[in-house]
């Protein structure tokens, strides 16, 4: 068996770097798709109260602990928070002056 060819027998090269350019692009992948699954932070649940911020200024009257408190209601995270009443806790946010 004799093997003939028309097309000439000469070595083809390739880059070098194909391989190891290839194997940091799937690790670098990887790494950030293992990033934004566990370190990313989760949608709230459909069934928590969801946080509803307010101008309201009116004062609410809140008891926590069996101290009551006159609280802002622009202050309170939460709509149920605002209707006043015995709590076993209270959320508050305030923006601060810079």
């Amino acid at each position: 068996m004799s093997r003939t060819t028309d097309d000439d027998e000469t070595i083809r090269k390739r880059s070098g770097w194909l391989i190891p350019v290839g194997v940091f692009l799937v690790t670098s992948a990887l790494s950030a798709l293992f990033l934004l699954i566990y370190l990313a932070p989760t949608a709230p649940s459909l069934f928590q109260e969801q946080v509803s911020p307010t101008s309201r200024s009116d004062i609410v009257t809140l008891k926590v602990g069996g101290h009551a408190f006159h609280i802002p209601a622009n202050y309170l995270e939460y709509e149920s928070a605002r209707q006043g009443g015995d709590r076993h806790e209270v959320a508050l946010f305030a923006l601060l002056p810079t």
